[in-house]
């Protein structure tokens, strides 16, 4: 069994003119970092298996730096943006946007091999969107939705590498990831 640190933190904070927000997450997975940096790395899979994703093509790439059309969207809100990602391998990955939707989205990946040939995964997201109102949004369905790609991500882990039990410490049911697609799109169509 591995003990899965499920910590996370989320933290909203104010300047004069913009609202950031942050989030984090850390996850141990019993496999190679090597392993889960390959899956996170693969963005173009993302369609297939992350809640939330409609689209996803890389349309530049030059070493270990890449260029993403996306698309993602919960009921009939969509948003299409560009990301680029710089590619650290096995260590790191790093995500930047700074058009459509957000004004600024940064999002952290790294990897830190553990014994056993397993590691701690920790992401960190800084969001900020364009306007106040969108800000508000992205706060209540974004962030409350990351704790399911998290979970997708694993899920896609096992599914690829082999099925593992893990034990979340002061929990005793993890919903199936996509569990929660279906409630956030209930919400949100209300």
């Amino acid at each position: 069994m591995v003990a899965n640190a499920d910590a996370h933190t989320h933290v909203t904070y104010a300047t004069a003119t913009t609202t950031v927000t942050t989030h984090c997450e850390n996850r141990i997975l019993p496999y190679s970092s090597e392993s889960i940096f390959n899956l996170i790395a693969d963005v173009e899979s993302y369609p297939e298996f992350v809640p939330f994703w409609h689209h996803a093509k890389i349309w530049q790439r030059s070493g270990n730096v890449y260029y993403t059309d996306q698309e993602i969207g919960i009921g009939p809100v969509r948003e299409r943006f560009q990301s680029k990602t710089v590619l650290l391998p096995f260590a790191e990955i790093q995500i930047t946007c700074r058009q459509g939707v957000f004004g600024r989205l940064e999002v952290c990946w790294t990897f830190t091999p553990l014994p056993g040939d397993s590691c701690c995964v920790h992401c960190s997201l800084e969001g900020q969107t364009r306007s106040a109102l969108l800000q508000h949004l992205f706060n209540a369905v974004f962030l409350d939705s990351i704790h399911c790609v998290a979970a997708a991500f694993e899920a896609r882990a096992n599914q690829r590498y082999g099925q593992h039990v893990s034990v979340t410490p002061g929990r005793r049911h993890r919903p199936k990831p996509f569990a929660c697609v279906s409630r956030l799109e209930r919400e949100t169509k209300a």
